[in-house]
């Protein structure tokens, strides 16, 4: 009879142990180091479609944790998994989240970086035309937004694949923030608007400095012959001086 309940117990313990090693493939969760691992993963300069890679398979580990049945009944006994099923969801939660929260900073520094350009490009248009110097630094503004006409798409597209890939797997952004990116093509075209009508100013008031240098290199040759024939006529060389 003893004999019977060891075996029968020994056979049980193997069960529970055979179904407790079933989470094993999960104890990257718990024995991994995040933050050495997020460095190393950092210091390869990670692309978009390596960030998204991450995100997916912490997602895909939470997803398939979810699905394991919260009891599994073993003969008499009936084994609970719901809490450790909630820790371990847990624990890939917070790796995915180390992987969200640099792409995020990411996507906030680009965007903010962009929106700081925008009003500085503004600013500067918005500047009156008093001389030359004004008129240099206008046309320089202009060239500058020419340039960057041709490579909006590649200045503005990887800011919006960022909030993309964010909002694609649910990480949380603030409201205010993704109103300002909502505006980003806004305040492009806003520039754009800008510089045109600085640019037709430009072309109306261009033409009054232009004169205004023609008279000024005439008064400095005239000046300079007079300055030769006054410095030949008295200057040091005049003989009995």
């Amino acid at each position: 009879m003893v004999l019977l309940l060891t075996g029968s117990i020994e056979g049980t313990k193997q069960q529970v142990n055979a179904y407790l090693d079933t989470f094993m493939r999960y104890e990257s969760l718990w024995k991994g180091n995040k933050q050495n691992d997020y460095a190393a993963f950092m210091r390869g300069n990670p692309s978009l479609e390596a960030f998204e890679n991450e995100l997916r398979k912490y997602m895909d580990i939470e997803e398939e944790i979810m699905q394991t049945p919260n009891k599994h009944q073993i003969g008499c006994i009936c084994l609970e998994s719901g809490p450790v099923k909630d820790s371990l969801r847990a624990e890939a939660v917070a790796w995915r989240s180390q992987f969200a929260a640099n792409l995020h900073d990411q996507a906030k520094e680009d965007m903010e970086q962009f929106r700081e350009d925008m009003k500085a490009s503004c600013k500067r248009l918005e500047r009156p035309i008093n001389d030359l110097d004004d008129v240099r630094d206008m046309m320089g503004v202009l060239k500058g937004i020419r340039e960057r006409e041709a490579e909006i798409d590649f200045i503005i597209c990887p800011i919006e694949d960022k909030y993309a890939l964010l909002q694609r797997f649910d990480i949380t952004v603030e409201k205010n923030e993704l109103d300002m990116f909502s505006e980003l093509r806004d305040q492009w075209k806003k520039v754009r608007m800008a510089g045109m009508a600085s640019s037709e100013n430009l072309s109306q008031v261009q033409g009054g400095f232009k004169k205004g240098l023609m008279d000024s290199v005439k008064g400095f040759v005239a000046d300079s012959k007079d300055f030769r024939k006054d410095f030949v006529t008295h200057g040091p060389m005049v003989a009995g001086l």
